[in-house]
């Protein structure tokens, strides 16, 4: 596995863009978005999800050439089209245009219909607590998730974010409705390791740590079992209704093609946000977790800036060849 420099990777990715036709800025600001995930330890939704991104242009569920649109403004809430644009440049306009109504009413909100996979959702919440907002931000998928006690896959897992401000990693919860994502799923299937908790069932019904047996069944476990299933289908039901999209039954042919996402920022002040930030990790870390969400993916962020990005071979030489 080759371990390359940041700007090699976001350089080369740029690249493949332009060639592609993607316009500028959008090229610039996907290939910076998929460097900054696999720095900071998420491959899945970086420089591994990048080749997606491309097939998925090629097919046509995704416009290059278009641009989301402000619908309708109701004070602090917009509701947006995404007309199909690459969905991490719509995400990232949509978090900045809540942070702008967030600072002129306190909390701001933008909710997106027709739009497609964002990649990492955790960054948009990361760059909301850099500008010093909280962020909760969640999208609906395709049906990829069975609700609990059932065989047959009729929820979406459903990722959100819970972002706050913070010094010097901002607190970023980042969870899907599943057990665990596909995205990671896959990362244990592609390294043969069973996985550290059951995920899922196998073809046969059978609780199980396969993660390759999990993908082939689609049998994910959701989170809570019922908890994540009554989680996933009211973030669903919300994100269609606030935006006027498509909830998860609607987007089942299409792909990950014409879903929904919300977007809502918070204005934090910022003493009293560091004050609570400092006593609740304090009390998490006395009682033996090391770490609070947000600080391993920003240590291995700047690990990575400093000594390099490992990257998959045969995902590198695919992006090599399009380069």
């Amino acid at each position: 596995m080759p371990v390359l420099d940041y700007e090699t990777i976001r350089e080369t990715l740029h690249g493949v863009l332009c060639k592609f036709g993607f316009r500028e800025p959008d090229a610039g600001w996907i290939a910076t978005l998929c460097a900054d995930n696999s720095c900071a330890g998420v491959a899945s939704h970086g420089v591994h999800w990048f080749p997606g991104l491309i097939g998925r242009t090629e097919r046509g569920q995704v416009d290059k050439d278009a641009e989301a649109v402000c619908e309708a403004s109701l004070g602090a809430l917009e509701r947006w089209d995404g007309r199909h644009a690459p969905g991490p440049v719509t995400a990232r306009r949509a978090t900045d245009r809540a942070i702008e109504l967030a600072g002129a009413s306190g909390v701001g909100a933008v909710a997106v219909r027709n739009t497609n996979h964002w990649a990492r959702p955790g960054w948009y919440g990361a760059h909301a607590a850099g500008k010093g907002f909280g962020l909760i931000c969640w999208t609906n998928t395709v049906p990829n998730m069975p609700a609990e006690g059932s065989a047959v896959p009729s929820l979406g897992n459903n990722p959100i974010v819970i972002a706050v401000p913070g010094n010097p990693a901002p607190v970023v919860t980042d969870i899907a409705m599943s057990q665990f994502s596909y995205g990671r799923l896959n990362e244990y299937a592609a390294r043969g390791e069973p996985l550290p908790v059951v995920g899922g069932c196998d073809i046969e019904g059978n609780p199980s740590r396969d993660a390759a047996a999990i993908l082939k069944s689609g049998r994910l476990l959701p989170v809570g079992y019922w908890k994540g299933t009554a989680l996933s289908f009211a973030l669903d039901v919300l994100a269609a209704s606030l935006s006027g999209g498509a909830c998860t039954a609607e987007v089942s042919a299409r792909g990950e093609k014409g879903v929904s996402q919300v977007f809502v920022a918070f204005v934090i002040e910022s003493d009293h946000g560091a004050h609570v930030l400092s006593t609740a990790s304090g009390l998490v870390k006395a009682a033996g977790n090391s770490r609070y969400p947000g600080e391993g993916s920003y240590a291995t962020y700047m690990d990575r800036r400093r000594n390099g990005v490992p990257v998959d071979d045969e995902v590198w030489e695919r992006i090599l060849g399009w380069a």
